[in-house]
C-alpha cells in the first residue's frame, strides 16, 4: 500500500516536472490579448497550437453569451464579458494554481488563450489540458 502511494507520488513530480507551455493559443500568429487580466501576463508569449493541438479555433463567430457559457462550463468563472471578447479565471483544486482565459470572437473564426498565472512553477499540462476543454465547450455551443 505504501509503495503504491510512493509511486503515485513519483507519477504525479514526472508530470509536473514536465517542460509543457504554461501559455497556450489557437492563433499563434496573432494571439488573443487579456484585457482585464493583462497585467498578469505581461511579457509572456504563448505557445501555439503546434505546442498545443488541444488549444484550437473554432470556425465559426460564436456569440458572446455563447462564449461565456463555454468558459463556464469548462471551470472558469467569467470576469468581464463585452460583444467581441470575454475573458475568465479557473481556480485549481490543488496546490492554488489559477489559469486565465480569454475567448475572442471574430467574424468566421473564434479563438482562444489559456494562460498559468504562475511563471515559475511546471503546470503539469494543465495549461494545454483546459484549452482542449475550453475549445470543446465552445464547439458544442456552437451547433
Amino acid at each position: 500500500m505504501a509503495g503504491a502511494a510512493v509511486a503515485g507520488f513519483q507519477v504525479q513530480a514526472a508530470s509536473l516536472a514536465a517542460d509543457t507551455p504554461r501559455d497556450v493559443t489557437s492563433n499563434g500568429a496573432e494571439p488573443p490579448a487579456f484585457s482585464r487580466l493583462a497585467a498578469l501576463h505581461r511579457g509572456q508569449t504563448p505557445a501555439g497550437s503546434d505546442a498545443c493541438p488541444a488549444a484550437r479555433s473554432i470556425p465559426t463567430q460564436v456569440l458572446a453569451q455563447q462564449a461565456a457559457s463555454a468558459l463556464v462550463d469548462a471551470g472558469f468563472p467569467v470576469v468581464r464579458a463585452t460583444t467581441f471578447e470575454v475573458e475568465g479565471v479557473h481556480e485549481g483544486a490543488w496546490f492554488g494554481f489559477a489559469h486565465d482565459a480569454v475567448v475572442r470572437i471574430r467574424p468566421g473564426r473564434t479563438d482562444i488563450r489559456v494562460a498559468a498565472r504562475d511563471r515559475i512553477r511546471p503546470d503539469g499540462g494543465a495549461a494545454c489540458r483546459l484549452a482542449g476543454k475550453l475549445a470543446d465547450a465552445l464547439e458544442a455551443a456552437a451547433r
